[in-house]
């Protein structure tokens, strides 16, 4: 009997795959075999002269080791259609010899990784003898596979009508899972938005808006997860795989901050406001202030947040390195902080009060003041003060009106009206460095101020004159080192600032509104509703 005759015989009770090709899913690992190839040739005359191009699925249904095999084979594609079409050829120059008598055999594919292990079976020829149960475990055996294997899949094989020319999946291994990076958790933000748009600046906003953030002690700042330990492999080879730790997180613990008791938890350790600084949380002690909060002429500095629950009066001086927030009306006094100024029912200055906020001013309304913000200002009403910001100055809530004084803003002036319609004169500046010139100024006139002086001291020859004179003439000299600087900063930043867009947006701006951009003046003749007016893209003027 001839192989083609051989192999129809076997087939009439096989049932072996459909001459047409498979349908495959839509992303499959799989391995075409067309014509001309040593495989196709062996598979045309087992299904006796179907033209049809060979495809082998890599897939088993619902099997556990398909997403490794997705993975992992694709890369090996190469190598495995090599040793299948090696295979076939040895198979079909056998043929040549023994065409009446070949035994079913079965070649063994072991991925490089030796997770995965598979079978694939040439059908007997003739009088040839089928493949046993320990032949098969023999060719495992062969190749070092001895864990992972799939004993119920190896002892039906040989008795499974379709089992030529498929890749069966025999053995799998273990594949190593690394272990899970830590991670953190937090409960506070990090980091508050420089722009608040609110409808109206009253001290119920600032606290659902998070600029002042209360925490009580053993209140939780954010949640810790460790690091897990990886689970090691194991190959079908019965070879040990490691598995890669998670990386250690670092925990965000700052001033004021404790770790709980089981570690999983970054908590305060006293009352306070907790805020994000570099790297880490703190919590930032608060002074309250009540009752009456604070008196005419006194000094108050806290190495924390500032809270005064009224108001504060003329004359009063408040320092705090974080946030300094008051409830009540402020009067001429002066008010400095190392991050925000938050004054929810506004100040009346009567050109007396001062201003200045290592991050942003946040005001109902600003009455004859001198601000000073690294960041923003935003207030509800602006009425003739001097503002300096280092970034933007928004005045778009309430009456969302500047009227009078002078604005200074390295980036964007924004408000619903400018100016008045009475012509009140008006002065926007926009670019530069609005905070670092004006103490530039008052360095200056300390120059100028400690000039003469000096000069007035040194024409005089009493005790009192020659013991203040070092004295005077020291300060001089410190006051001239922190110019120099200034000017080379200055002088650095304005390369930096010059091809920067800056702008003033207003619904209404009025005359009596002059905008000052790069020394060049540009004012407002005639209500103008809306008004733009700033530099782009190398224009400057009306936008």
């Amino acid at each position: 009997m001839c192989f083609r005759d051989t192999l129809s015989a076997q087939n009439s009770h096989d049932a072996p795959i459909s001459g047409r090709a498979p349908e495959l899913p839509q992303s499959p690992p799989f391995i075409t075999f067309s014509a001309g190839q040593a495989l196709w040739k062996l598979y045309q005359l087992w299904r006796g002269g179907d033209d049809a191009p060979l495809r082998l699925s890599l897939l088993s249904g619902e099997d556990p080791c398909n997403a490794l095999l997705g993975d992992t084979l694709p890369r090996e594609h190469q190598r495995l259609q090599l040793l299948l079409n090696d295979a076939a050829q040895a198979r079909l120059e056998a043929l040549n010899t023994s065409p009446d008598a070949l035994d079913e055999r079965a070649l063994v594919f072991l991925t490089r990784n030796e997770l995965v292990a598979w079978l694939f079976l040439f059908p007997a020829v003739g009088q040839g003898r089928a493949l046993t149960n320990g032949r098969l475990q023999q060719a495992l055996l062969r190749h070092n596979i001895t864990t992972g294997i799939r004993w119920d899949t190896l002892r039906q094989l040989p008795t499974l009508p379709q089992r030529h020319f498929r890749m069966v999946p025999i053995a799998v291994g273990t594949a190593p899972i690394p272990g899970r990076d830590g991670r953190i958790t937090d409960h506070f933000p990090r980091s508050i938005g420089a722009e608040v748009q609110v409808d109206v600046l009253a001290h119920e906003d600032y606290e659902s808006l998070h600029l002042v953030r209360d925490i009580e002690e053993n209140d939780v700042i954010c949640d810790i997860f460790p690091a897990t330990k990886g689970t090691p492999g194991l190959t079908v080879t019965g070879r040990a795989l490691d598995a890669p730790d998670g990386h250690t997180v670092t925990v965000p613990q700052g001033r004021n901050t404790c770790l709980s008791e089981d570690g999983l938890h970054l908590v305060a350790a006293c009352r306070g406001h907790v805020v994000f600084s570099g790297r880490s949380f703190h919590v930032k002690p608060v002074l309250e202030l009540q009752d009456p909060p604070v008196s005419p002429q006194q000094v108050v500095k806290f190495l924390g947040d500032i809270h005064i629950h009224g108001d504060l009066p003329d004359g009063a001086s408040v320092y705090a390195i974080g946030t300094v927030q008051v409830d009540g009306a402020v009067g001429a006094c002066t008010i400095e902080a190392g991050e925000n100024i938050i004054l929810s029912s506004g100040a009346q200055g009567v050109n007396r009060a001062s201003l200045r906020a290592q991050r942003s001013v946040y005001a109902k309304y600003l009455d004859h003041c001198t601000v000073y913000a690294r960041e923003s200002v935003q207030a509800d009403c602006i009425i003739r003060c001097e503002i300096y910001s280092n970034d933007m100055v928004r005045v778009r809530t309430g009456l969302g009106a500047i009227i009078g004084g002078t604005v200074r803003a390295t980036r964007e002036v924004s408000a619903t009206m400018v100016g008045s319609q009475a012509h009140r004169p008006t002065q926007i500046f926009l670019g530069g460095q609005p905070c670092e010139e004006a103490e530039r100024a008052q360095v200056l006139q300390e120059i100028e101020d400690a000039d003469q002086t000096i000069a007035e001291l040194s024409r005089r020859t009493d005790e009192e004159a020659v013991r203040q004179l070092p004295k005077l003439k020291l300060h001089q000299g410190v006051a001239k080192l922190k110019l120099e600087k200034f000017d080379r900063e200055l002088e650095a930043a304005a390369k930096a600032l010059e091809a920067e867009d800056c702008r003033l947006l207003c619904d209404t701006a009025y005359p009596g509104t002059v905008v000052t951009i790069r020394h060049r003046e540009i004012p407002v003749d005639q209500i103008t509703h809306p008004c733009a007016i700033g530099a782009a893209g190398g224009h400057v003027g009306w936008l």
